[in-house]
């Protein structure tokens, strides 16, 4: 397993909890600032839905706004922003999932761009994170964490669970890994139909749900390369993994912070040899996001100074795959010195969107288009 890069600046941390009702959470606090602070972005699939957490002084909503990201945004209110929940939008941008730390997951429809009545659903399953939903909503997967043994976060767990919509209503699979101190699965990633989910448990593992509904878990492995997976598209047929060759080596500490990326894609059931995708000179991507359909890529990029470590030049850029061969990266944002982006996301229409953590304020910029402060 490769060791993951330093990030280049200290990310802000934070304690902070939010109600919707009965709904109750806690994650890390920052200071609060003087305007809005805009968090969790994410978009559609097809780049027409974009959604986020707006957090006012006090109070947290979560917001909803259609393309050209101009007009009324929708608004729903969640409570005191004492903690930040987090939100899913499905692909196809009708539904919009959170959960507490009580384990407590919340649904939402939204209907051209308007959120309708938000229900609780019927899940109970202790403290969770990382919360997936798939393309139309029917498919949610998430970790279920138990509580540390004394002061020790190393001897919790994490388990996979995946959760079902039926006719009849929300069932809950068995967990795909156990719930025992000490294990913990992460980096759990999930296809537009629901039916593919990867994940990192002693190693690389794929989940795929039969025709009976259960899922049949096999090792994946990519033999003479060190690379874990870092998104996966809606088809399940392409996937984005992030590390370097088995036998390569850091030529020299200035570029302790390089990192390959590779695409590997699946036939048959087999997933393919990963495949570099192209660079030029000492590049390290920072804040990595791939589209649904696998063919564009975002990414914050970093110029380094003659030391190796002062950052000069900060960059986001994308990069578009057609049929088998990358064109050349475009920037999305291109500006001297450090710059902090998160939340860096893409859609199959190349619209991309972003924080900036300097105010943080939020950014959307379809192709070809200016870029929209979500003032």
């Amino acid at each position: 397993m490769i060791r993951s890069a330093r990030s280049p600046a200290l990310f802000c941390c934070l304690l902070v909890a939010v109600t919707f009702g009965p709904i109750s959470a806690v994650s890390l606090t920052i200071a609060p600032l003087r305007g809005p602070r805009d968090e969790q972005l994410q978009l559609s699939d097809d780049g027409q839905l974009l959604v986020w957490l707006r957090v006012r002084g006090t109070r947290l909503s979560l917001c909803a706004l259609a393309t050209p990201f101009t007009g009324e945004r929708s608004e729903l209110p969640l409570g005191p922003a004492f903690s930040i929940p987090e939100p899913r939008l499905s692909g196809n941008g009708r539904h919009a999932f959170w959960r507490n730390e009580d384990g407590e997951v919340w649904h939402v429809p939204i209907d051209q761009g308007r959120f309708g009545k938000p229900e609780k659903l019927p899940i109970k399953a202790g403290w969770s994170r990382s919360l997936l939903c798939n393309a139309d909503g029917s498919v949610l997967a998430t970790l279920i964490c138990g509580p540390p043994s004394g002061t020790d976060l190393a001897t919790s767990y994490a388990a996979v669970v995946a959760v079902q919509r039926y006719v009849m209503g929300w069932a809950q699979h068995d967990p795909l890994t156990p719930l025992e101190l000490g294990k913990a699965a992460r980096g759990m990633l999930l296809d537009g139909a629901g039916r593919l989910l990867i994940y990192q448990f002693g190693g690389i593992k794929q989940a795929v749900r039969n025709e009976e509904d259960d899922w049949d878990v096999s090792p994946l492995m990519f033999p003479g390369y060190d690379v874990l997976p870092k998104a996966l598209s809606a088809d399940g047929k392409v996937m984005l993994l992030e590390g370097c060759r088995a036998d390569e080596r850091v030529a020299s500490p200035e570029r302790v912070n390089q990192r390959h990326v590779w695409i590997s894609t699946r036939k048959e059931g087999d997933w393919g040899t990963p495949e570099l995708v192209p660079r030029v000179g000492d590049v390290s991507y920072w804040n990595l996001a791939m589209s649904p359909n696998g063919r564009w890529l975002a990414w914050v990029e970093f110029d380094r100074g003659e030391d190796g470590n002062t950052i000069t030049r900060t960059r986001l850029r994308i990069m578009r795959r057609k049929r088998k061969r990358w064109g050349e990266p475009e920037n999305v944002l291109d500006q001297k010195g450090y710059q902090q982006v998160w939340n860096t996301c893409v859609t199959d229409r190349g619209t991309v969107a972003w924080t900036v953590c300097k105010g943080w304020k939020g950014y959307v910029q379809e192709l070809g288009k200016k870029t929209v402060c979500l003032d």
